[in-house]
């Protein structure tokens, strides 16, 4: 961070959140026109607190939309006067947070701050990459996804699950996107990927890229980036327990099994009205499918049932690149030097940002 231009690292032991990092700006007596805060994210959570007073709210993990709404109502994360001018923007770097899909998460995150200029975040994965010790590179992939209900049981199967897709890649500004040829898919689906992990798995691999204009550091030419692709499996798991009470509780499987469905429609995340449903969230467009693809197990505990969903993610993961030479779009941060600054959050080039 402290190689991008006209940039200064808040760096203090114990600054955990974004409550924190804005009072240490105030103390500091530190304007910005852009702030900017990193941690892994995805397009339904971040990992960074947003404060450390709130209560997180029933059912949520801490760090999602719902306890942004409880940060919100607080006004723990606005933005201090002293901080802000009338052109602050707040940069967040993490994966896929900015995605079209998370675009009601940014909003909140935006009211939450008190409404800044603008607010910032990644639409696609977003990547760093060590130059051994001479800097980082900064891009970001495509994450293409597809879905099964139950394991895809080998490598060409997955393969034509990724082609029946249609996914498309393009991000420069003004220019569509194209369609992704059948033969890819040969090439990036991996054999040796665990299709049904108890957890997940990954294989690695390399898809040419070019670095041009290329990086320099001494005698060192860097012209190419390896090992910047994946393909991986997971085991992705969504669960609650629904408190009965007084009533019955079924004794056959599939009564039991429509009484869960019926419980889960009812929850107040899961309905249309919602700013962003949890069915939205884990990637499905109505709670009919999101019910239909994933395969569901109902336990009773006393008088909870204990309801679980599982379904198998399978992801291609890939640098993007402009459409016509497959040349990296990137930026480049020497340890020492002049970084190279290819794209920004204006999305004046390329349309790496959602933006709010």
């Amino acid at each position: 961070m402290q190689a991008r231009p006209k940039t200064t690292l808040i760096a203090k032991f114990g600054l955990t959140s974004i409550a924190g990092f804005l009072q240490e700006l105030s103390s500091q007596s530190v304007k910005a026109d852009d702030l900017v805060v990193g941690a892994h994210a995805s397009d339904n959570t971040w990992a960074i607190p947003f404060d450390s007073t709130t209560p997180r709210p029933t059912g949520s993990n801490g760090k999602d939309y719902e306890i942004l709404e409880a940060v919100k109502l607080k006004g723990t994360i606005h933005i201090p006067a002293s901080v802000r001018s009338a052109s602050t923007k707040f940069h967040v770097k993490g994966c896929d947070i900015g995605s079209d899909r998370a675009q009601p998460f940014v909003t909140l995150l935006k009211e939450a701050l008190d409404n800044p200029q603008q607010v910032t975040a990644p639409k696609y994965l977003h990547t760093l990459a060590p130059h051994a010790d001479r800097g980082v590179f900064e891009y970001m992939q495509y994450e293409f996804i597809v879905m099964s209900k139950t394991y895809i049981e080998n490598t060409p199967a997955l393969v034509e699950s990724f082609q029946k897709q249609g996914f498309t890649t393009g991000v420069e500004a003004g220019k569509p996107t194209v369609p992704i040829p059948d033969d890819n898919w040969k090439k990036w689906v991996k054999y040796g990927l665990n299709l049904a992990p108890w957890d997940s798995d990954e294989v690695v691999f390399t898809v040419e890229t070019k670095i041009d204009p290329p990086i320099t550091s001494g005698k060192v030419k860097l012209t190419y980036l390896f090992k910047n692709a994946s393909c991986t499996s997971r085991l992705e798991t969504f669960g609650i327990n629904a408190p009965m009470g007084s009533t019955p509780i079924p004794k056959d499987d599939a009564t039991r099994l429509a009484l869960a469905k019926d419980r889960l429609r009812a929850m107040p995340t899961m309905q249309s009205s919602h700013p962003f449903a949890t069915y939205v969230r884990l990637g499905f467009q109505d709670f009919d499918s999101f019910f239909d693809g994933l395969d569901w197990t109902v336990v009773v505990q006393g008088t909870d049932l204990v309801i679980t969903g599982q379904h198998y993610v399978y992801s291609v993961r890939i640098p993007i690149t402009k459409a016509a030479d497959n040349k990296l779009i990137f930026n480049y941060y020497p340890l020492a030097g002049k970084p190279a600054i290819n794209f920004a959050e204006d999305n004046a080039v390329f349309v790496l940002f959602g933006l709010t």
